[in-house]
């Protein structure tokens, strides 16, 4: 997921939001990675590795004197030619 926002003053920090909880220093779920591009317009960039359906939902990227930005993560399970369950 990437958010991309523009202000007067490129923030310094980008929150990103999975059902109200903060993401950017979750280290109890583990996987979870946040990357930050800052210039006159700053880039944020959530990657979650191994995704399972627990992480379906409303992920919320914010960042202070900005519009926040919303995106709905849809997670579901796959079989794969092997028989075994993938998360997708």
């Amino acid at each position: 997921m990437v958010w991309r926002g523009e202000s007067l003053t490129p923030p310094k920090v980008v929150y990103w939001r999975h059902k109200n909880r903060l993401l950017n220093y979750d280290t109890e779920r583990g996987g979870v990675s946040v990357t930050e591009e800052h210039g006159a317009k700053t880039a944020s960039r959530l990657i979650i590795e191994d995704a399972v359906t627990t992480d379906t939902g409303n992920y919320t990227c914010e960042a202070p004197n900005t519009q926040p930005a919303l995106v709905h993560v849809f997670v579901s399970q796959a079989i794969n030619v092997f028989g075994s369950t993938l998360n997708l």
